[in-house]
């Protein structure tokens, strides 16, 4: 038998899905002068500031890019790549715009403020995003797939005068992971040093007393994470875990803990994590 929860999330995909096919016609109509993925003409302000190309697309892989991304990204993304498709309005969180000079992505293996790596978005591609909804193409021929980043790399301009940094290495978990005492020093570092409980509460459910005022760069509304129920945004092995704890995310509240939480401490948040989401599954408050 399928639980509610899960029943829930498939009638949501399914709604997703059916506005896309109805809409979609009428948003591409035969008067729309570009029936494909056309990016928002901007001013290139790198340009503008004399700055030189560290890198140019490859058209040809650029042009099948496009075409994978008319056939599975255009309904939500939209026609012009800035996350205004004709199912956008339903969606919250909102689609990505695509041709924002800024590039910010939040799921990345490079430093705050970088931007990801071609293996960055492959991977947030063939995963999705849990509690939105990006859907899992991992079923998506890889070739298909390095196109559509090569064309996602052409809609904004920064990608041709910046290179993404080096990814920040992860460590393998240590042995005292998941432990009572490293639970109990995360604890402490969860509630005092990082200050996790102003957004994400003390018990992890995203419920702090700035939950309600936070908003990402774009201006929209945003919720803290909700620790412990369901898949985690970004991935649930405790490597996915300490990736964001180090690159934080670009473009919403959420900091890096590079600097100033150490690699035990941040290892001990995650085992502090790692007792919430156990206790509500266990059914402890």
């Amino acid at each position: 038998m399928i639980s509610f929860k899960w029943s829930s999330r498939i009638v949501k995909g399914f709604l997703v899905i059916a506005v896309v096919i109805v809409l979609l016609p009428f948003h591409l109509s035969p008067q729309s002068p570009n029936l494909i993925a056309t990016p928002v003409e901007k001013k290139d302000i790198f340009a503008e500031a004399g700055m030189e190309k560290v890198w140019e697309p490859d058209i040809h892989v650029a042009y099948r890019g496009k075409l994978v991304y008319e056939k599975y990204c255009i309904g939500c993304h939209g026609e012009r790549s800035d996350g205004n498709g004709p199912a956008s309005r339903f969606l919250d969180p909102r689609p990505r715009d695509f041709t924002d000079e800024r590039a910010l992505f939040k799921f990345r293996s490079t430093p705050s403020g970088s931007l990801p790596t071609d293996d960055d978005l492959i991977r947030t591609i063939r995963r999705g995003v849990h509690w939105s909804s990006m859907p899992s193409w991992e079923l998506l021929p890889e070739k298909e797939i390095e196109a559509l980043v090569g064309y996602i790399k052409t809609l904004s301009p920064k990608w041709r005068y910046f290179k993404p940094e080096s990814p920040i290495p992860i460590p393998e978990p240590p042995v005292y992971l998941g432990t009572p005492e490293s639970a109990e020093r995360g604890k402490k570092v969860y509630f005092d040093k990082a200050q996790c409980t102003k957004c994400h509460g003390g018990s992890g459910r995203g419920d702090g007393p700035s939950a309600n005022e936070l908003k990402d760069d774009w201006g929209y509304p945003i919720r803290p994470f909700d620790y412990t129920r369901g898949k985690l945004k970004s991935g649930d092995d405790v490597k996915d875990i300490y990736r964001t704890f180090v690159t934080g995310l670009n473009g919403t509240p959420m900091p890096n803990f590079l600097e100033n939480l150490s690699e035990q401490e941040r290892w001990d948040v995650i085992s502090f994590i790692l007792e919430l989401r156990k206790a509500n599954k266990d059914g402890k408050k």
